[in-house]
């Protein structure tokens, strides 16, 4: 797989936006038009009189609307040519008119005269009408008008020979009305209904000698196996006899008739067996469809492919052969006219293959015929023939042609179609496996619910398939569906643990032990395809259903599941999915999840301590301005000013938020606090000194900088933040629940100590603190007392009151207070275990919420101060080095002119470090530098954890270990000769070894969890049942182990004996 991609061809969205409102207002010009013409249609029909009619249709066809409309088609015709294949259309199609032609059709013997003047202006001779697609011409043999067929057959494009959607001509139709009237007496009252006359036997058959005339096929193929002269045929009157006669004389050689061989099978007759057979295109196609493949193969040998007839040929041979699963025909048919069929056009020099793909991709040449090849693939993957896919998929080069239908996520539609017949089944899947494969193949086609490959397959659980397509280039991991769906919705942790294995892997040229550059492979994280789709503008309609908050909201499945939908993907969007899944977050610990995150974090990490350090500032110049200001009465001028411009920042920091979170602005605390802090500082700064909104106003600063320390890069620091967060958010919600009890002992207390019939004066009752001498004082007295503070000297036991402080001792400081504590203890813990995904979670969010802002920010400024997408620079493989102090380096890709953009590839830059302090100028390059204190080592550069690292050695040890216990099982089973048994046994040492694997990370995971050594954890677990589940785990993972070992011992014994 290679690693260099050209940079995305930015295209500002404000350009894409007017393109698409352009478009909207030709869409709405185009209908107005045809609304119009339709209703002035409408009113020609409504004339009695057909002169008058007449008269008006002639203006109304002279109408220059007609011709604005023409070129409203044209020009939408081409706004899509370069991305799809688009079928055919007839301008009366397009403007919806073809209703209009087909009721005056229906009724030719009246509307005659409308028709020779509408056919001709339009070209519609041969316009297929839907949704039967007949002819002109097959209206006019169903009702018999002769004259009108003869009026048909004089215009000089006509087509004869052209077939309905029943692959009727319309010599079939007149068969059929022959065939009927002469044996079926109910014949009559269908035709009185249709041609308003007797139907007459004479009336068809001078219809037949007209068609016979002027060319028509008696060798042509229906929708069932009944051929045209077959119908004639059955009437056996001395009559009959003539006319066949007539017809033998008039038509050209040897006439096609359906007969039954020795084993009653149909096949393929002559009347008269001595006439000359004339090999024809649609002959050879009554051999396929009436399967014989020999005879067929024999006739073809004497066709002559030319340009004349090589669309007939795709069309009515290699499609038949293909849907038919015709494999030697197909083959024949390649093979003889293969270099007509798939003949390539020239390419016009700068034209892209697809806006929506890479333009570095291996050339594509477009084939002449691409319109009538198109659909082959598509039907070769239904019958499941892998053999004809891969013939046909060598010669078709054209990617548009090959993907202009999703043919991987049909087949693997048709696959999970068949989960009940297992054979056909695995011929379908081995067309699906081949097309994973081919790089001509776009993973990004989706389907109708906009599915992709990636979705579908493992939607049904196709993992094989789902393992190879991740392998390919531009398998992105956050592209969603119509059901706001991505393809790690559809899977589990084992899947994508095993995915993500895979992207760990070290240079093949190295041996084994030297594994000083590990390679971890992001590809799933890159969005080079689906972030340059347009985004449609929202209308008014649209802008009332955005996703903003609201009290009372819609019960929709992305309001329900918090997924919103999303306009456009961001590089944080698959990571974002990881993070906020219960079963995936584990893997955020792994070397390429783990990694990503990291570099990304780096980049931001400058912005962190410029933050904090502004901040430190304004909390110092407001102090110094409070300090003086409430000294003397008035602050000095530094101060003041400093503090001015520390609250202006702190402004237009909030200013920039709002830019990038939008509406999310107001979704958290934090930025509640901010504003707060902001006004009370101008309130300050306007009024001079106030004590306590300045002390409550330094308060807020520190809560600030608390949060703003626990952004930076350091994991503890993190965890310690969230504990924080937790424990009081958890202590609020507990502390809620006894307010009630408080509020009572509260009431007592100043009931008791205020009741003046039994309480009296002393010196020591001058403090109401002490007495509860206010309702407000004894609120603050019972909660100071809920700490443990009871100054149980100075309280007055007298009256009865000793009852109501013991029932206070009890409730408050014994039961609520340790209740509490033990639920902050209980949370601390809990964190404690998930320190580190706690951590990464709380990263992924901040960095998907800049992304997104950064793709929203209107200002380009802002955004030429953050740092772009990673992918946008760099490759998509980044390099660990473990004997470099495990160094993190990123490729760059070199920014190209924009002229040169579109036709070369952007080389492959340096390898870099990447620096984890603010500016990285000292750490330029691949090598990197360190402050070596002696006792420690800093390093000035990003490095990845010592256990991080640790995991991404053992998967790569794994997996060697895996391919070479393979390849000597494949290399000595072979020497065997047995192919079979080696297939099968290669089969369970995979599974034997999948299976280890699985089991040793689940032990590991396990032990990781609760942080102990394993044999503590083991101590502990056997003393139920779970233990015993633990221990026979354990024993089956060191049987496979050993048998392992007992294999490579094996085979080195051999190897001795053999020298």
């Amino acid at each position: 797989m290679t690693q260099e991609k050209q940079a995305p061809v930015a295209v500002p969205e404000e350009t894409r936006l007017e393109l698409e409102d352009t478009r909207q207002q030709k869409r709405s010009e185009r209908k107005q038009l045809q609304i119009s013409l339709q209703k002035a249609l409408d009113e020609v029909f409504a004339k009695e009189s057909i002169n008058d009619g007449l008269a008006m249709l002639q203006s109304l066809l002279e109408d220059y609307k007609f011709t604005v409309l023409y070129d409203l088609i044209e020009e939408m015709k081409h706004w899509d040519t370069l991305t799809t294949i688009p079928e055919p259309k007839s301008f009366l199609f397009n403007v919806k008119l073809q209703p209009q032609l087909s009721r005056m059709l229906e009724n030719s013997f009246r509307y005659r005269p409308y028709l020779e003047c509408f056919i001709p202006r339009f070209d519609a001779v041969n316009e297929k009408i839907c949704p039967d697609l007949n002819a002109p011409l097959h209206y006019a043999a169903e009702a018999l008008n002769i004259s009108f067929i003869e009026w048909l057959l004089a215009q000089p494009s006509i087509e004869v020979n052209a077939r309905n959607k029943q692959r009727k001509t319309a010599l079939f139709l007149l068969c059929e009305q022959y065939d009927a009237c002469l044996n079926n007496p109910n014949f009559k009252k269908r035709a009185l209904q249709v041609t308003k006359s007797p139907a007459k036997t004479d009336d068809i058959r001078e219809c037949i000698r007209l068609l016979l005339y002027h060319g028509a096929d008696f060798n042509m193929f229906s929708d069932r196996l009944k051929l045209p002269f077959e119908l004639l045929m059955k009437n056996r009157s001395e009559d009959n006899k003539q006319f066949l006669k007539e017809c033998t004389g008039i038509f050209q050689g040897a006439i096609a008739i359906g007969k039954t061989n020795e084993l009653k099978q149909r096949v393929v007759g002559f009347y008269q067996e001595r006439a000359v057979v004339i090999v024809t295109v649609e002959l050879l196609e009554l051999f396929l469809r009436f399967n014989e493949q020999d005879r067929f193969m024999a006739e073809f040998e004497v066709l002559n492919v030319n340009i004349g007839n090589v669309r007939c040929v795709i069309k009515l041979l290699l499609h038949t052969a293909v849907e038919l699963n015709q494999e030697r025909c197909v083959k024949k048919i390649v093979d003889q006219a293969g270099r007509k069929i798939f003949q390539i056009v020239n390419p016009l020099p700068g034209k892209r293959v697809r806006v929506c793909e890479p333009v570095n991709e291996p050339k594509t040449f477009e084939l002449m015929y691409r319109l009538e090849l198109k659909g082959l693939l598509k039907k070769a993957c239904e019958c499941g023939n892998v053999t004809t896919l891969g013939l046909l998929l060598g010669h078709i080069t054209d990617k548009v042609l090959v993907n202009d239908d999703p043919i991987l996520v049909i087949t693997l539609n048709r696959a999970h179609e068949l989960w009940k017949r297992d054979e056909e089944r695995a011929k379908v899947l081995q067309c699906a496996s081949l097309l994973a494969k081919d790089q001509k193949i776009f993973l990004t086609r989706t389907d109708n619910n906009g599915n992709t490959a990636l979705h579908s397959a493992l939607k049904f659980g196709f993992t094989d398939i789902a393992l190879e397509l991740l392998q390919q280039k531009y398998a992105f991991l956050g592209v969603r569906n119509k059901d706001n769906l991505t393809p790690l919705d559809y899977a589990r942790y084992d899947f994508w643990k095993k995915y993500f294995d895979q992207c760990v892997t070290i240079d093949v040229r190295r041996s084994y032990f030297d594994r000083n550059e590990v390679r971890l492979n992001l590809n799933g994280f890159d969005p080079y395809i689906f972030k340059k789709r347009m985004v449609k503008k929202a209308n008014q309609k649209d802008r009332s259903e955005l996703n903003l908050w609201r009290i009372v909201e819609k019960a929709s499945a992305s309001n329900v599941t918090n997924k919103p939908e999303q306009s456009f993907v961001t590089e944080m969007d698959p990571v974002k999915i990881i993070a906020k899944s219960k079963d995936l977050q584990r893997l955020l610990v792994h070397p390429v999840v783990y990694t990503f995150i990291q570099v990304k974090w780096l980049r931001l990490t400058k912005w962190s301590y410029i933050n904090l350090i502004c901040t430190l500032i304004t909390v110092f110049c407001f102090s110094w301005h409070s300090l003086d200001a409430c000294d003397d009465g008035r602050s000095s001028i530094v101060p003041t000013v400093l503090t001015w411009i520390g609250a202006v920042y702190m402004i237009f920091r909030e200013i920039i938020q709002v830019l990038f979170l939008r509406f999310n602005y107001l979704s958290t605390f934090e930025n509640y606090l901010d504003i707060a802090t902001i006004t009370a500082m101008i309130v300050v700064l306007s009024n001079g000194c106030n004590s306590i909104l300045s002390s409550i106003t330094v308060i807020a600063f520190a809560m600030q900088i608390t949060v703003l320390l626990g952004s930076l890069p350091f994991n503890s620091i993190a965890t310690y933040m969230h504990m924080f967060k937790t424990v009081s958010l958890n202590f609020l919600l507990s502390f809620l629940l006894f307010i009630p009890l408080l509020a009572s002992f509260t009431y007592s207390f100043y009931l008791s100590y205020n009741d003046q019939t039994t309480n009296s004066t002393t010196p020591e009752d001058d403090n109401p603190f002490n007495t509860f001498g206010t309702f407000s004082d004894a609120a603050l007295k019972t909660l100071v007392m809920t700490t443990g503070e009871f100054e149980a000297a100075a309280v007055d036991f007298s009256g009865g009151k000793m009852l109501i402080f013991v029932l206070f001792i009890f409730f408050a400081p014994i039961v609520i207070l340790n209740l509490i504590n033990g639920l902050a203890v209980s949370d601390i813990t809990a964190i404690r275990e998930r320190s580190e995904l706690i951590s990464i979670s709380k990263k992924v969010t901040i960095l998907e919420r800049y992304e997104r802002g950064l793709r929203e920010m209107p200002l380009a400024f802002i955004r030429r101060l953050y740092p772009s997408s990673f992918f946008e620079n760099h490759s998509y493989v980044i390099v660990v080095r473990p004997n470099e102090m495990r160094k993190i380096l990123v490729q760059s890709i070199e920014d190209q002119p924009a002229d040169n953009r579109r036709d070369q590839r952007a080389p492959k830059g340096e390898w870099r470090v990447v620096p984890n302090i603010p500016g990285g100028f000292l750490v330029r390059g691949s090598q990197g530098l360190f402050v070596n204190f002696k006792f420690c080592k800093f390093p000035l550069f990003s490095t990845l954890d010592d256990h991080i690292m640790d995991e991404a050695l053992r998967i790569v040890d794994q997996s060697i270990m895996v391919k070479e216990i393979q390849e000597s099982s494949r290399a000595e089973i072979a020497a065997s000769g047995r192919s079979l048994e080696a297939d099968v046994k290669l089969e369970e040492l995979r599974l034997e070894m999948e299976k280890m694997s699985r089991l040793l990370n689940k032990m590991t995971l396990q032990n990781a969890q609760t942080g102990n050594k394993i044999v503590k954890r083991k101590k502990k677990l056997t003393k139920g049942k779970k233990g015993k589940d633990v221990e026979e785990k354990f024993r089956k993972a060191t049987t496979v182990a050993k048998a392992v070992g007992k294999f490579k011992k094996n085979k080195k014994n051999r190897n001795k004996k053999d020298l």
